[in-house]
């Protein structure tokens, strides 16, 4: 099991909203020590705007993104970040209240 022989997981997502919701339900649902779960604030978009750097699944340095969705992509004003999405995939409907407020990050 990853999460009884890991020291700590991180979860995220692209702004923080999801995998804050992902790390909650895995912190009340398990056995393990306090602490041994966390969330990255502000997610991926955060990440890059603090000016983390990214890797890809072989560990090699890489600035192409995958937002959740298109409405997203207005958060990765980064320079130099490659943006991916699919063309197909609708907005989800749980991320139409935080398109419409009109927040950046």
């Amino acid at each position: 099991n990853i999460v009884a022989s890991a020291k700590m997981v991180i979860t995220y997502c692209t702004v923080g909203g999801r995998s804050g919701h992902m790390c909650q339900v895995m912190t009340n649902e398990s056995q393990a020590p306090s602490g041994k779960f966390g969330n990255l604030l502000g997610g991926i978009a955060g990440w890059l705007h603090a000016g983390g750097s990214l890797c890809d699944a072989s560990g090699r340095p890489t600035r192409r993104v995958n937002p959740w969705c298109r409405a997203f992509m207005d958060l990765f004003p980064v320079a130099g970040v490659e943006l991916a999405c699919d063309e197909l995939q609708p907005t989800p409907v749980d991320a139409l209240a935080f398109v419409a407020c009109g927040c950046n990050v």
